[in-house]
This record gives C-alpha cells, structure tokens and sequence, in this order.
C-alpha cells in the first residue's frame, strides 16, 4: 500500500469526514496505514500509521495517546469530534509533530478506516497532485471530461451496479443506448444483462488493460472498457465510445488515466456515503422519536413544521437486483420531491425509502395531507411505475415528536401495499384500512399460536382431502352478496349445480348462512387464510 501525506488524505476525503486541527500547524506526514489505536498493543503501530482513537475520551486518554504515537512515528491521530486539547496535550502535539485530525460527530469509525484505506490503494502508482489532476477532488464530470478530451472520445463512468456516475460531452454522437442510460442515470437492463453474460465484466475485473466490446447490436457503437481500481478493489468503469480498438498508445493513456480518475471515484465515494450516512442517521433519529428527535430534526431544517412522512419500495415488475433497484429508487425519488419541495429530506433506512415532507405550521393537517398524497401520485406517473415503486403516505403529524407515529402508519400502509399487488401504487391509510387490520390481526393470532376454528377450516380440510372447491365456492357466495347467479358465474358452473354446492358445504361444515355474525366470521377467516396464502 502506498503512503500520502496527511493533508492531501484529508484534502481527498473532504471536510464531511475528517480534518486537521492546527496543533501543529503542518500536516505534511506521510501516512503509510491506517490502524485503530489499541494502547494495549502499541509496539505493533506501523511506522506512518494514522491511529484512530474511538476510545480516548478524557484528557488522560488523549495525552498518552500522543505519547504512544510520538514513540511509534504515527503520521497523526483521528479523534472524535468536538475535541478540546488541553494544554498539556497540545504542547505534546506540537513537540512531537503528531496531527490531531477531528472525525465528524456523525461518521463510523468503520466508514473513516475504510475510505483512508481506498485512497492509499488508489494512491499506489499515482501521488502528489497527479491525483487530483488539477481538478477539484470529486468532481466526476470534470474528470469525465478531461479523460474524453485527452482521448478524443466520449466516456461515460459508471459503478459496479452500472449506475452513470458521470459523462462527458458530445454523448449525443455516440448511439441511442448510450444516451439512453445517461438519460436514466443507469444503463439499460438488457445491456448489463448482455455485458454479464458474455463474461465482459469478468474480463474487465481481471485485465490491468483497456478490453475492446462489440456487442454487435445494431446502431450501437463498440466500446473500449476500463476498470476503475482502487487498488485491489474495482470501484467503477470507464466506457469509450469507439469505431475501432485503441491502439497501444491510447490503451496505455486510459490505463493511466483511470488510476487519476480512481481518486475522484474514492473522494466522491466517501463524501457521497458520509452524506448518506449522516440522513440516515438523522432521519432514523426523527422517526424513531427518541430523545434526540429534536435535536436530528433542527440538523435537518425541520423541526418548524407539520411532517409527512412517506415510505417507498420497489415490490411490482422489477428486473434489477434488489441493491440496484433500491438505489434508483432513491435516486428518482430524492431528485423529484427535493425539485418539487426543497425542504423535502429522503433516506433509506433499511430497505425502505423514506421521505420527510415538513409543511408550514399553519398548514391544515387535510391540507398537508393532500399535498404529500399529489407528490406522491405525481412521481409515481412520472416514472415510478417503471421503476416497480409503491409509496405509502402516513399521517401528518403536528410536531417532530408525532413523527414516530408518522412513520408506523407508513408502515403499515407499506405493508398492505407489498401484500396486495393489485392495490394501486400511491395509497394512504384509509385506502388500505381492512387489510392492514388483517395484517395485524394474522400477526396476534400466529404470535399466540393460534388458528382460527369452525366451519371454514373444516371446509378447507374436506377440500384438501377430496380435492373440493367448498373454501372457494363460498367465498363467491359471500363475495357477490348471496347472487346465486353471479357466484355461480364465478366458479364457471349452473346456478343450481351451485344451489347444491351451497347446501352440501353447509351440511358438511355445519355453517348457518342465515346468521350474519356467522357470515362475518366465515369471510374474515377466508381473508385470513387468502392472506396467509401470500406471504
């Protein structure tokens, strides 16, 4: 693994994550590896280590720490923000030329250890400032734009999921597939299914070189693929829309060229996850309701208002992997509803989409509910019928403390949603009320044990013991209100074949179709066992 000094690491990893107190004032070290800083196993420091230090919390902790590391030759030590030195400490740093960094409140330590170590993988055979190639660390369009003017070529950069991170101009030369992925930010399902298939990913993952690609699809330029590494690990690929393979010279300068454009993907990564990680944590944070709802809610800017909150998925007609398709989902739903509210903040917690709509306090709740419900339907005709979406719209709560019961609500709705496929995509709590109270009720009666008794379940049984149809032919009968006619209709035989069936299944189950408590409870347990039957 290579080394970079200190200030161009935490140039790299962005102020969102990590930066460098002024005690002492440079940060030239050079950092060669990155360990968690266990005093109990000092001698085994690296030479040029950034130590992380999750457990100095006091000034003891701190002061001993700096000592350890002065002794080991640590390029510098990462403690969890807010730091206050004290001056014995300080005096310490300064003497011995350790870095004191500040990791941000909301970063894993995790999270900080993994990035350091993707941009010393990145590093290896690009250093100094031919890592960020004069451009501003992250910015993966302008890189983009460097490496198609340096080859003459458009490019396109994409992730491991074929997600588009960025391109570069003239894209509306190349072909209708190129621009068709740019438009969606993601290449088309049947080219990553194609690009598998014929084993080009394999090929790319194992190659240090450029690989030329002809499809042979009609209309569609070859490509000259490269991947992307951080070291070891593939963190993307670059796409050259070409008519021809590259020759040695062009093969050599993509080649080094994706180790500059490594760096931006790591920086991106970094800030993009530390972003990522920060909402959610936030969001979690307001939704759950905990003490420190009030808190996450003014981080977020929303703490001033009525909340909606919505819950999305995607469970209908989806071809994606399901890291794929939670990913665009986000995607599309964090760009429409922050274009259409900008104080709207979406996060993924789990693997569930949530948004937070905050409303004006003088804002009816019928009103904010109304709003969120049109949104809601609005995206989903724009694009998230292609995208297999449903979105559930809880409640409106008056407060940040009634955001917990918000998002139960969601929840619930959400639940309905997965388990009714013929629902439509956009529902609230009065669309789904009676399933939901199903859901809920199947959920006490298998949590005690239980199952439901009397004349349906010995329907169910004589029909799976003689190959009836009693269970379904009284549930027509139940569904279409007594018609003969239409229950009959329904289960394709003649009304009087069907007055028969009728009278035979309550002989042999014993059901009075007189009673209507009897009937409520023969259709509430064929809800039930319907129920039962889909998940």
């Amino acid at each position: 693994m290579s080394s970079t000094s200190l200030d161009e690491l935490v140039r790299t990893l962005g102020p969102a994550l990590v930066s460098v107190l002024p005690v002492p004032k440079s940060g030239l070290a050079k950092v060669r590896a990155v360990v968690i800083a266990d005093p109990r196993d000092a001698s085994q420091w690296p030479v040029g280590a950034l130590l992380l230090a999750p457990g100095a919390h006091d000034a003891d902790a701190v002061l001993d720490l700096l000592r350890r590391a002065k002794a080991r030759g640590a390029a510098g030590v990462v403690l969890r923000s807010p730091i206050e030195l004290d001056d014995a400490s300080r005096a310490m740093a300064v003497a011995s030329g350790t870095a004191v960094c500040e990791l941000a409140p909301d970063v894993p330590w995790t999270h900080l250890s993994d990035a350091v170590r993707a941009v010393l993988a990145a590093g290896e055979q690009v250093t100094g400032e031919a890592q960020l190639g004069g451009l501003a660390a992250g910015d993966l369009f302008a890189v983009t734009n460097a490496v198609s003017d340096l080859l003459d070529t458009p490019i396109t950069l994409e992730d491991r999921h074929s997600r588009v991170l960025a391109w570069s101009a003239y894209q509306e030369d190349v072909d209708r597939t190129r621009v068709a992925g740019i438009v969606g930010r993601q290449a088309p399902h049947w080219l990553t299914e194609t690009l598998v298939s014929r084993g080009v990913f394999t090929d790319l993952d194992a190659s240090q070189e450029p690989v030329y690609v002809d499809l042979e699809v009609p209309e569609m330029l070859p490509r000259m693929g490269m991947a992307v590494r951080a070291g070891a690990e593939v963190v993307g690929y670059l796409w050259a829309a070409v008519r021809e393979p590259f020759t040695t010279d062009l093969s050599q300068k993509l080649q080094e060229l994706s180790k500059v454009v490594a760096i931006h993907v790591v920086h991106h990564r970094a800030q993009l996850d530390s972003r990522g990680a920060l909402l959610a944590e936030l969001a979690s944070e307001v939704l759950s309701g905990g003490e420190q709802a009030s808190d996450a809610a003014a981080r977020l800017g929303i703490d001033m208002a009525k909340l909606s909150v919505l819950a999305a998925q995607v469970v209908r007609n989806c071809a994606d992997t399901p890291e794929v398709a939670l990913n665009r989902l986000t995607n599309l739903l964090g760009t429409a509803m922050s274009a259409a509210h900008p104080d709207a903040v979406t996060a993924v917690l789990g693997k569930v989409v949530y948004v937070l709509l905050p409303w004006p306090t003088n804002m009816s709740v019928t009103a904010a509910h109304d709003r969120s419900v049109r949104l809601a339907r609005d995206f989903v005709d724009q694009v998230g019928k292609r995208a297999g979406a449903v979105i559930a719209v809880g409640g409106v709560a008056d407060d940040v403390h009634q955001a917990a019961q918000a998002r139960v609500e969601a929840e619930q709705v959400l639940r309905a949603l997965r388990e009714r496929p013929e629902l439509p995509p956009v529902a609230t709590m009065a669309d789904v009320q009676l399933t939901s109270l199903l859901l809920r009720l199947n959920d006490l009666l298998r949590a005690g044990g239980q199952l439901l008794t009397g004349p349906v379940e010995v329907l169910a049984v004589h029909d799976l013991t003689h190959r009836t149809q009693f269970t379904e032919s009284l549930r027509a009968y139940l569904d279409a209100f007594g018609d003969i006619k239409a229950a009959a209709d329904r289960m394709h035989v003649h009304p009087n074949t069907f007055r028969q069936r009728l009278r035979r299944l309550c002989e042999i189950s014993g059901l009075d179709l007189s009673d209507s408590e009897a009937r409520l409870q023969a259709q509430l347990h064929l809800r039930l066992l319907a129920l039962s039957a889909t998940q």
